[in-house]
C-alpha cells in the first residue's frame, strides 16, 4: 500500500498594515498552509500580530469566512481574544486548527478587525484533506514541538539560551527530511546550532531536533522560519519569533503596588502587570508611590531575578530572587510555588556576606510577613524596612540588613 502523509506547514510572509501615523502592525504570517490531514486529524499552526507602533490598538474581533468554514477555527490557546488590547511593543498569537471534512483542497481566511485602526487584516488559510473517500492507507504525521517558538526580547547583540525542536511522526509510516535551514525576514537573527534531523529517516513515533538560537541585530520584532523540507517534497515550518531591545544601559521602573484587602505588596516592571493593575483588570491595587530601577535585558555584570506564584492556599503572592542558587532551591523545596520567569528583569547581586551592593547600585531590602497568606515587600527605604519591622516582617536575604539585590542608579 502508498504512505499517505499529513504534514503542517506554515509559509512566513511578514504584513505590515497601513494605519493612522505612529500607528504600525506586524504580521508574522499573512497565509498559514496545512498540508494534508487525514480524516478527522487536527493540524494546527500559529501567527503572531504584534504592536510595532507608538499607538495602542485592540485586536477587537475575528472571524473565519470563505468556501470551507467549517474545516478551520480559531482554537482555545489563542492569547488573541476580542478587545485584547495591544499596548506598543506588545503582542498575541492566534492558533489556527485544521481539520478536513472533505477529499482535496480546502481553503478559508481567517479575518482580524483591529478596531478600525488598520480595518480588517486577512490570512490566508488552506489545506488539504484525505482519507474520505479511501481506505485507511499507513501515513505519516510530522509535527513540531513547540509549533512555534518565542525568544523574547534580548538587546542588539546578545544571544538567548539555545532552545530545542522536536519533529515528531506521530502517524502510522514512516518518512524522511532532506535538508534544512532558516529563512524569512529575519533570517540572519537566528542561528541553526545543531540538529539530527538533515537526511533522517523518521519511523512510525519517532523523533529528531533541531537546536536554535536569537541574537537580534537591530531593534524590534524579529521573525523567520526553520524551513524542514521532506524528501517527497513537502514542507514543515516552524516560526522563529523574537524582539530586539534597547541598547544596553537602558532602565525601567519596578512600581509597588498594595492591596488593602489582601494587606499584600506587589512589584512589577511589565507594562501587561502595571496596566492591569493600574485599570482595575486585577482589582484592589494601587501604587504605593515607590519605585526602584531595573534592567529590561540582560546587561553586563547583572543577574537575572526569577519570579514565582505562590498559590493561593499559601499566599496568592510572588516571590523574587537575583540569586541562581536561591531561584534553584525555591524551585526544588516549594513544589506548589510557580516559575512564571526566569529573568523578569536584570539587577546585581550583593556581597553575600556583607550585603554591600556594586558602585553605582543601591540595596534592595526584603522582609517577610510570617503569616501564612506569605507575602513579600521590597523597598530601598531603610525607614520603610524598619516599619515593616515593627509590623512583625522579618528581614531576609544577604548581610545584616538582609539585602536581596541591587537597584542600579
Amino acid at each position: 500500500m502508498s504512505i499517505r502523509h499529513v504534514v503542517g506547514l506554515a509559509a512566513l510572509v511578514v504584513g505590515v498594515a497601513a494605519g493612522p501615523a505612529g500607528a504600525d502592525v506586524y504580521l508574522s504570517n499573512t497565509d498559514l498552509a496545512f498540508g494534508t490531514a487525514y480524516k478527522k486529524l487536527t493540524l494546527t499552526q500559529s501567527m503572531f500580530v504584534v504592536n510595532n507602533g507608538d499607538q495602542p490598538f485592540h485586536v477587537s474581533n475575528f472571524s473565519i469566512g470563505g468556501a470551507d468554514t467549517d474545516d478551520f477555527s480559531v482554537a482555545e490557546t489563542s492569547t488573541c481574544r476580542p478587545l485584547k488590547e495591544l499596548l506598543p511593543g506588545d503582542r498575541c498569537r492566534f492558533d489556527v486548527a485544521f481539520q478536513p471534512t472533505a477529499d482535496g483542497t480546502r481553503n478559508a481566511a481567517l479575518r482580524i478587525f483591529t478596531d478600525d485602526v488598520f480595518g480588517a487584516l486577512s490570512v490566508t488559510l488552506v489545506g488539504s484533506g484525505t482519507g474520505f473517500a479511501a481506505p485507511k492507507d499507513p501515513y505519516y504525521m510530522l509535527v513540531a514541538a513547540p509549533a512555534y517558538v518565542e525568544f523574547g526580547a534580548r538587546a542588539v547583540g546578545e544571544q538567548t539560551a539555545i532552545v530545542r525542536i522536536l519533529l515528531q511522526n506521530t502517524g502510522t509510516g514512516n518518512t524522511r527530511i532532506d535538508t534544512l535551514d532558516i529563512n524569512g525576514r529575519a533570517s540572519r537573527d537566528f542561528t541553526l546550532v545543531a540538529t539530527d534531523c538533515e537526511g533522517a529517516r523518521i519511523v512510525a513515533l519517532g523523533s529528531c531536533f533541531i537546536d536554535v538560537r536569537f541574537t537580534p541585530l537591530d531593534e524590534g520584532p524579529a521573525g523567520a522560519v526553520v524551513r524542514v523540507r521532506l524528501l517527497n517534497g513537502d514542507k514543515l515550518y516552524v516560526v522563529l519569533f523574537g524582539t530586539g531591545g534597547a541598547a544596553r544601559g537602558s532602565r525601567v521602573d519596578v512600581i509597588e503596588f498594595y492591596n488593602a484587602a489582601l494587606d499584600h505588596y506587589f512589584i512589577s516592571s511589565l507594562t501587561p502587570d502595571i496596566v492591569a493593575n493600574d485599570t482595575g483588570a486585577n482589582a484592589g491595587w494601587t501604587r504605593t508611590g515607590r519605585t526602584f530601577a531595573a534592567f529590561p535585558i540582560p546587561r553586563l555584570g547583572a543577574s537575572p531575578v526569577c519570579r514565582f506564584y505562590i498559590p493561593p492556599a499559601l499566599g496568592n503572592s510572588h516571590f523574587y530572587s537575583a540569586s541562581l542558587q536561591e531561584c534553584v532551591e525555591v524551585l526544588a523545596k516549594f513544589l506548589a510555588f510557580t516559575l512564571e520567569a526566569s529573568d523578569v528583569m536584570f539587577v546585581f547581586l550583593p556581597n553575600v556576606v556583607t550585603g554591600a551592593c556594586p558602585a553605582d547600585s543601591v540595596p534592595v531590602y526584603r522582609v517577610w510577613n510570617q503569616r501564612a497568606d506569605s507575602n513579600h515587600r521590597y523597598t530601598t527605604d531603610l525607614a520603610v524596612r524598619a516599619a515593616m519591622i515593627a509590623l512583625g516582617y522579618v528581614p531576609e536575604g544577604y548581610g545584616p540588613l538582609g539585602v536581596a539585590m541591587c537597584a542600579p542608579v
